[in-house]
């Protein structure tokens, strides 16, 4: 983009090239996950930016939340940031981390940000699920470490007090969705529809609350639903790039246009994306389900191949 700050440079090329072709060339990444080396790619550049332009404000904690925090970027996703700052902070400090964001906005990207000290992040997650689940994949992309470290300090205390109140609002939004969506649309948001991408961050907040609570690594999705991600992922990408606008909904009309920006038949990427889409929502459902156990986490990698043929019927 003529005019955009310098630092912006790669990751705007990077989005450039994501509009050409799902086989474009990306450095030391799997073959088998296109879709989720796309979207660390894009990630990776949007770091290196993101880095850059935090030079020189200091006392401040650049956080990646949400989607980027998970490095999960799109075409036209959002940048999702967290400006930390500590208790106490002088007005210039907070002038500053603002500052930072004005060549984002000027290379006209859709920025989500706050501007908080680690306690008043840790409190907004109190009063709302979105802030909470983004701020589970939070990750220091640049500036004041000890800002941060009290961040993940309080968000520990946060989630070992809210583990009941996660799961009741996951199941609240789960109802919702199922009462809108009683059954598979032809046209289906690859990112909110059921069975959706939406599902799968689900499965992965439930697993990471609860990984930040006892101080673990969150265990690797079970294969299944890895490649239900990757299907979901690398369609995203596809139709980001063909209607070049914030969009996940996959339409029939899009399916021809879709398999040749992937190099796939799209009577079988069709039916692998809906297939795929009814096992996630079934793990869903099995996650959210009140008879659920921590030995039943057939979505995640080692779980019995019994619970996963179960899982895999959709529900009503």
């Amino acid at each position: 983009m003529t005019g955009a700050h310098p630092a912006l440079a790669r990751f705007l090329e990077a989005r450039s090239a994501v509009a050409g072709r799902a086989s474009l060339a990306l450095p030391d990444r799997d073959e088998g996950a296109r879709g989720a080396a796309i979207s660390a790619f894009l990630a990776d550049c949007l770091d290196a930016a993101v880095a850059e332009l935090a030079h020189g404000a200091d006392g401040v904690a650049v956080v990646a939340v949400g989607g980027y925090g998970r490095g999960e970027l799109a075409r036209h996703s959002d940048v999702d940031l967290m400006l930390l700052v500590p208790e106490g902070s002088p007005k210039e400090t907070e002038e500053r981390a603002v500052r930072m964001l004005y060549p984002l906005w000027d290379a006209q990207l859709k920025v989500g940000h706050s501007l908080r000290t680690p306690a008043e992040s840790v409190e907004a997650a109190k009063a709302n699920i979105e802030t909470y689940t983004a701020l589970l994949d939070a990750r220091l992309v640049a500036g004041d470490l000890d800002s941060y470290q009290a961040f993940i300090d309080a968000r520990e205390r946060l989630v070992r007090g809210t583990a009941s109140w996660l799961r009741a609002q996951l199941v609240a939004l789960r109802e919702r969705r199922v009462h809108a969506e009683p059954w598979q649309l032809l046209a289906v948001d690859v990112k909110n529809s059921r069975g959706g991408l939406r599902g799968l961050h689900t499965l992965h907040w439930l697993d990471a609350a609860r990984a930040i609570a006892h101080g673990h690594e969150v265990e690797p999705l079970a294969p299944a639903l890895l490649e239900a991600h990757e299907t979901l992922t690398l369609t995203r990408h596809a139709v980001h790039a063909l209607v070049d606008r914030p969009n996940d909904v996959y339409r029939p009309e899009y399916a021809r246009e879709v398999a040749d920006w992937l190099g796939v038949d799209s009577f079988e990427w069709g039916r692998q994306l809906y297939r795929h889409m009814r096992v996630v929502d079934a793990a869903v459902a099995t996650a959210l389900s009140p008879e659920e156990r921590p030995k039943r986490r057939w979505w995640r990698r080692g779980g019995s191949e019994e619970s996963q043929s179960e899982a895999a019927r959709p529900d009503g």
